[in-house]
């Protein structure tokens, strides 16, 4: 039972890093492709490509070792992996959006958020003046990049992921563990 904990744990902490890198060059990608009309369009192939190729890679593994868990996937579990590999994720794309915002584009993203601000509160000078003093404190603390990526992936992980689970049905995955066990009691006879 302990080498399927630790494929489960390292397949949760691997697809964490990958969406985290998919996320970390899309922004990338953004940051390049600014002033390209394509840009919404090669953001949404990057992620949409990462999403296939977790989903190939785990579906790789597990049919190779889903036979060793007892119960396939309970509910407890999903969501301690899908907790495991969102918040990971939240981490990489919070610490690459903290460096982003301070070390390697500073100027743009300011003046992305001053024309914003701008936009948004026209005539009210006051109110841009202390949007942009809030903005000066919290855009140079990474704790506010990294809580708030980890929320935000929380957010937009885990209800569709529960949503999916609830309708996927399971009858495949029954079937292999069944298989085994078959094969096991074949093997005592």
């Amino acid at each position: 039972m302990k080498y399927s904990k630790n494929i489960f744990w390292k397949d949760a902490f691997t697809t964490g890093l990958y969406v985290g890198l998919a996320l970390s060059l899309s922004v990338v990608v953004s940051y390049v492709m600014r002033d390209s009309s394509m840009l919404s369009v090669v953001n949404n192939i990057i992620v949409l490509s990462s999403i296939f190729g977790i989903t190939l890679y785990r579906g790789k593994l597990f049919s190779k070792t889903l036979a060793k868990y007892k119960q396939p996937f309970p509910f407890v579990t999903a969501l301690k992996y899908s907790l495991t590999s969102i918040c990971l994720s939240g981490v990489i794309y919070g610490a690459f959006m903290y460096i982003m915002y301070n070390h390697i584009a500073e100027d743009y993203y300011r003046e992305t958020v001053v024309k914003m601000m701008e936009e948004i509160y026209k005539g009210n000078e006051n109110s841009i003046m202390d949007i942009e003093t809030a903005y000066d404190s919290f855009i140079h603390s990474p704790i506010y990049f990294i809580i708030s990526s980890v929320f935000a992936m929380l957010f937009m992980g885990i209800l569709p992921s529960l949503l999916i689970s609830s309708i996927i049905k399971r009858n495949d995955f029954m079937e292999i563990n069944n298989n085994s066990q078959d094969n096991n009691e074949n093997k005592e006879i």
